[in-house]
């Protein structure tokens, strides 16, 4: 199965590889559950792309991705409108009350800057 090779790749040196990575994951969705840790870790990569497919895949993945909310809530404060944007769907797809609650709380407060 690709599921091991794939998340070794999440820490090889290339951001062009860990980019792949990332997005070959998020179209397992909930099969590539056990990967959720090291995309969690992704949201704080120094490459923009890299964390926008982390919290992307992470929102394809689902509820099973409840374990990365902290982080993901986090990722809400990214300089990149695009990882801010994943990290808010994954918390809508996450679903649960912790999430639904920052998530709310984010959407509230964003409506105010339209540079944001």
């Amino acid at each position: 199965m690709a599921l091991p090779a794939l998340t070794k790749a999440l820490r090889d040196e290339s951001a062009w590889v860990r980019r792949n990575a990332t997005e070959a994951l998020g179209t397992l969705g909930p099969a590539a559950k056990t990967a959720i840790p090291a995309l969690a870790e992704l949201l704080t990569d120094e490459h923009d792309w890299v964390r926008h497919n982390a919290a992307s895949a992470l929102a394809r993945m689902g509820r099973v991705a409840e374990a990365a909310v902290p982080t993901l809530i986090k990722a809400l404060g990214d300089e990149t409108r695009y990882v801010r944007g994943n990290a808010a769907e994954a918390l809508k797809q996450i679903g649960t009350p912790e999430a639904q609650n920052v998530l709310s709380d984010f959407l509230f407060a964003s409506r105010w800057c339209p540079l944001s």
